[in-house]
């Protein structure tokens, strides 16, 4: 008599396999239909959820751009030389300019001055900058000159001695504040003494800040 095949576990294992995975997905598809509205829902905050993302990415990248736009056109107002006098009542002084793409407005500086022993710290002492302006405005480009109350009369020849041997330090110090055309304010700061010669300017470790 002829040997009929008899059917392998696998394949009767591969039948049942399937057939519980028809099971699990007929579950899940149940799922979907009793849930229909509760999906939908989770669906439209999701939605929400990315729409307001993006705006967020959108408004901060917006807020970088304009930012890097105002730092690119406004103002920089500095000073970039010294004012020594040529006479014995001259003043001694500094020179700003405004180094930026658009004028500055409402520009209030105020220049002091300090004559200590080198072994002294320096420590300066601003005076309070007025509301009356130095200057109404300053063009880009534009060189503007502000004096201090040091006379080079005032600064006696002993005096003078001092600093050519290195034993004293003529300080000039100031604060510059004004607004640039997207009415922001800024307040800087500079410092320098008097070299040796008696003639240049150095440019101080500290207390120099440009807002």
């Amino acid at each position: 008599n002829p040997v009929r095949p008899r059917p392998s576990h696998g394949s009767r294992g591969d039948g049942q396999g399937g057939l519980s995975v028809l099971i699990e997905w007929q579950k899940i598809l149940l799922f979907l239909a009793a849930h229909e509205k509760l999906l939908k829902l989770c669906l439209e905050a999701l939605a929400i959820l990315a729409a307001f993302l993006t705006l967020c990415i959108l408004y901060r990248q917006n807020n970088f751009m304009t930012e890097q736009f105002r730092l690119e056109q406004r103002a920089w107002v500095g000073p970039v030389e010294v004012v020594v006098p040529d006479s014995p009542m001259g003043y001694f002084g500094a020179w700003l300019i405004n180094s930026g793409k658009t004028p500055a407005i409402k520009v209030v500086g105020e220049v002091s001055q300090q004559l200590i022993p080198i072994s002294r710290a320096f420590t300066p002492q601003y005076k309070p900058v007025g509301d009356a302006p130095s200057a109404s405005v300053i063009y880009p480009e534009m060189r503007v000159k502000i004096d201090s109350m040091a006379r080079l009369i005032d600064f006696l020849p002993f005096e003078q001695e001092q600093v050519a041997k290195g034993d004293y330090r003529f300080y000039l110090y100031g604060n510059i504040k004004y607004q640039d055309v997207f009415k922001q304010e800024h307040l800087s700061t500079f410092c320098l003494y008097m070299a040796t010669d008696l003639k240049s300017f150095k440019v101080c470790d500290t207390y120099n800040n440009v807002n």
